[in-house]
């Protein structure tokens, strides 16, 4: 696994896009500046190529 972070949470609020991604909504939601994340859904976020499938599947936020 690893963690995307991002500067300041205002960086996240303040996107130009009319939709933001799914893992944007999940940090505002949570208020946190990181995200754990696997390593090629970090690539894909690192690089805006990230489509948000793995976010919303159930058993990826169920506690283990």
């Amino acid at each position: 696994i690893e963690v995307h972070h991002i500067r300041k949470l205002a960086d996240i609020k303040l996107h130009r896009c009319k939709e933001r991604p799914e893992w944007m909504v999940k940090m505002s939601a949570r208020k946190r500046k990181t995200l754990v994340v696997c390593r090629q859904c970090h690539e894909k976020i690192q690089y805006g190529r990230y489509d948000g499938e793995t976010l919303k599947r159930f058993d990826y936020w169920k506690a283990k």
